[in-house]
């Protein structure tokens, strides 16, 4: 083997040991812009509408098993307890055997605003229903939120579903 063979063996093999280390490095960089991107995203104002309820510490509700009811509303009405403003925000009322019905649109709704939907609360069906609201963020992510509802007064459940976080 000549030294021009040999010259230009160790240069081809150093040139690969430098592409294999800028492979490693560019990997690792890639791992840390995708944990900022969920940091981002977790960073983001997020809305939360629900019905607007108060605490309620009655003996009443303590034999209904709940800290909190529609109070002295007349009027269902939602709240927006997030920390980002709800667009496109939609509920209906459903009682179980319901038909399908479709939501009822509302106007947007900022983080800490309330919206009285002037739907009579003496008009909701007897016994268990179930109050389910949609929405978005301003960034676009769908929101819902479902609430159970006995005998007109008190919020025996709430389930929150967001989007799942980004991959």
């Amino acid at each position: 083997m000549s030294a021009h063979e040999i010259l230009d063996l160790t240069i081809g093999m150093l040139t690969l040991l430098v592409l294999y280390r800028n492979l490693v490095v560019l990997r690792a960089y890639a791992a840390d812009t995708k944990k900022l991107a969920s940091a981002a995203v977790d960073g983001l104002p997020r809305p939360y509408v629900c019905v607007k309820t108060v605490a309620d510490r009655s003996n009443l509700a303590v034999l209904n098993s709940t800290t909190v009811s529609l109070g002295d509303e007349r009027t269902l009405s939602f709240q927006n307890v997030g920390t980002g403003r709800a667009v496109n925000v939609r509920y209906l009322v459903r009682a179980t055997g319901d038909a399908e019905q479709d939501p009822v649109q509302l106007p947007d709704i900022g983080a800490d605003e309330t919206f009285d939907s002037k739907h009579p609360i003496d008009a909701l069906p007897d016994g268990s229903i179930t109050v389910i609201i949609e929405y978005e963020s301003v960034a676009g992510s769908s929101y819902k939120t479902e609430q159970i509802v006995e005998e007109r007064q008190w919020i025996t459940r709430s389930i929150f579903r967001r989007p799942p976080s980004p991959v």
